[in-house]
């Protein structure tokens, strides 16, 4: 017995040793979820609004910008309530969070801006905007991933304008049901009113992976597939990206996709 400790440390040794050679995959950590928060605050909601009692009005969706040109994103509903309220003479516009130098996290008020609508896809309840005559404030952007397929349990997060809340808010939730062959997933989360538009991202790194539009009725999912008879109420109903890129590309309107999508 005197002679296995000290075969079992060698042991433990060589094998660390034969370890350190072998190369080390290159793995960036996950960001802190509050991070990925700070980040939605700061460079992805854009709140498109009526004019209420306030300066900055009543939340009739939201939307996020995709790059640092001025352009946004929300559904096409969420653009014909604008250009309805528009056409009946009421005044809207685009607001979106302004924030105190330190600590960068707090918010200190509202910027403004106008609207020109660039694309507006009835099918898909997609919209592509641009907000002109910035008005108080910058703003950064998101990052997207336009071909991604969720398997159900895929923790996410929306950042958005629900209700009459003044400035956003942000709620979890995990992928429920992943339809093949579709352009759309659930969340187990129901979607308020005043979220449709609103960027549904990755709660491990920020990166947009869907559109929220409507709390929905959605089948659940059987070790057969999604149930044609079984609903699940107040699910969350979520458009994927795909569509999107043509809308983009059709316009010459940029956008980013992740970095680590860029590398492959």
């Amino acid at each position: 017995m005197k002679f296995l400790f000290p075969l079992l440390l060698a042991a433990f040794v060589l094998m660390n040793a034969v370890d350190a050679q072998k190369p080390k995959a290159s793995v960036m950590p996950p960001e802190k979820f509050v991070n990925v928060v700070d980040h939605m605050l700061h460079s992805v909601c854009a709140i498109v609004a009526s004019q209420g009692e306030d300066d900055i009005g009543i939340p009739i969706g939201s939307g996020f910008f995709i790059n640092n040109e001025d352009y946004f994103v929300t559904n096409a509903h969420v653009a014909r309530d604008f250009t309805k309220l528009a056409s009946q003479g009421l005044s809207v516009g685009l607001y979106f969070p302004m924030f105190t130098p330190s600590p960068a996290s707090t918010i200190a008020g509202m910027a403004a801006a106008d609207v020109s609508w660039i694309s507006i896809d009835d099918n898909s309840d997609m919209a592509v905007g641009h907000a002109v005559r910035v008005r108080g404030g910058k703003h950064s952007f998101v990052h997207m991933l336009l071909d991604q397929r969720l398997p159900p349990g895929t923790a996410v997060a929306m950042t958005g304008f629900p209700l009459k809340e003044r400035y956003p808010i942000t709620v979890t939730a995990s992928v429920a049901s992943q339809l093949e062959m579709s352009t759309y997933f659930f969340i187990d989360h129901a979607i308020f009113r005043g979220f449709s538009g609103s960027p549904v991202y990755l709660k491990s790194t920020g990166d947009v992976v869907g559109i929220a539009v409507r709390s929905f009725n959605a089948p659940v999912e059987t070790q057969q597939g999604p149930s044609e008879t079984v609903f699940a109420p107040a699910l969350g109903h979520v458009l994927q990206l795909d569509l999107l890129r043509g809308m983009l590309t059709d316009n010459k309107i940029t956008y980013n996709e992740p970095e680590s999508k860029k590398e492959k």
